[in-house]
């Protein structure tokens, strides 16, 4: 007897251990009797699905998107010609509230000694993050090569013009092309710049160089390709005393992707305010335009990696990167960001930083 409860107890265990990992991993599992027509599901494998309890074989399928139902008759086919065992497919299902989440399903048929399939076990996976990441990578590699494109060609054709005219260079062109190459030299490294900014925004031991400054300096002294062009205005308002012990280069950056996507994204708005608070024991910045706004269910997505917004019919350009480096920026200097954003109103971006 001692034997037999001590194989039971170490069954037990084992059991126990594959529970948890279960549990921890946020998988869903299943049993599915195909002889007697009785499915066993675990909590996550209905939750996974949208629902609050066990559902029936029928109500299961009824909620996979009608577009992906031949995928997964096309795995259960495969899975019972090839009598390989293996039951694999991954497709999108509809929750009550109308949500679309990815699944991937995992189970393993098991056949009688005539070779009827009698059996299914598996497991289920909520994958809609991924395939989120999987499309952010190939929008990004897609949005990163026409970007790239366009000021390779341009410097690849002012080369080849240089190159023709070494011999005897024409006074009046050969200043306008080695501007031109100048430019698209520019639009190149800044584009590179955005990539590995990427890394190092990522990178757990980014060093920052603290020092104490004014706030109002940065925002007075940044944006001189702005300024110079004099087609807009950027007021400063608000307490110029204020001071903060930060990364001046890094917040040097922040402030200039916010003016500049003011520009961007507000081409109509003239003023663009800047403002400098107190508030809460920390230092606040805003900048201001007065541009079409963004929707409210794409404010809480601006500051994704490789997120872009089509505001109003305007189609931006860039990496979408921006937001996502300035966040991670005042997020190490122990700072907040966020946006205020009304339709035809305008947007305002805002961080905040720790006062010296």
């Amino acid at each position: 007897m001692t034997d037999k409860v001590t194989a039971r107890r170490r069954i037990e265990e084992v059991e126990e251990r594959i529970r948890l990992a279960v549990e921890a991993a946020d998988i869903g599992t299943f049993d599915v009797d195909l002889v007697n027509n009785v499915t066993t599901t675990s909590k996550r494998f209905n939750e996974i699905f949208g629902f609050n309890g066990p559902a029936t074989q029928a109500q299961y399928v009824s909620v996979v998107h009608p577009d992906d139902l031949h995928i997964r008759r096309k795995a259960y086919k495969a899975s019972t010609e090839n009598k390989d065992n293996k039951l694999v497919y991954e497709v999108r299902v509809i929750h009550p509230d109308q949500s679309i989440r990815w699944i991937k399903l995992q189970g393993k048929l098991y056949y009688d000694d005539n070779g009827t399939a009698v059996r299914i076990l598996g497991t289920l996976l909520d994958v809609t993050q991924v395939k989120r990441l999987e499309r952010q990578k190939d929008d990004f590699i897609s949005i990163a090569s026409h970007e790239l494109k366009t000021p390779i060609t341009s410097l690849k054709a002012s080369l080849q013009l240089l190159d023709r005219m070494k011999e005897n260079p024409a006074q009046g062109v050969f200043p306008k092309l080695i501007d031109q190459s100048t430019r698209s030299m520019q639009k190149i490294s800044a584009l590179v710049d955005k990539l590995l900014n990427v890394g190092r925004a990522n990178d757990p031991q980014m060093q920052l160089n603290k020092t104490t400054f004014l706030i109002a300096d940065i925002l007075t002294n940044c944006c001189s390709h702005i300024r110079m062009a004099n087609k807009y205005k950027l007021n400063l308002a608000g307490d110029e005393s204020v001071k903060v012990n930060a990364d001046e280069h890094a917040i040097d950056q922040v402030v200039i992707n916010l003016v500049n996507n003011a520009v961007k994204y507000a081409p109509d708005s003239v003023n663009i305010d800047m403002m400098i608070e107190r508030l809460d024991g920390m230092a606040k910045v805003s900048i201001k335009d007065y541009g079409p706004g963004i929707p409210a269910d794409k404010q809480p997505h601006l500051f994704e990696r490789y997120y872009q917004a089509d505001v109003s019919g305007f189609q931006n350009a860039g990496l979408g990167l921006g937001l996502y480096i300035s966040a991670e920026i005042i997020k190490r200097h122990e700072g907040a960001m966020g946006v205020e954003s009304t339709i035809g109103e305008g947007s305002t971006f805002w961080f905040t930083l720790p006062l010296a």
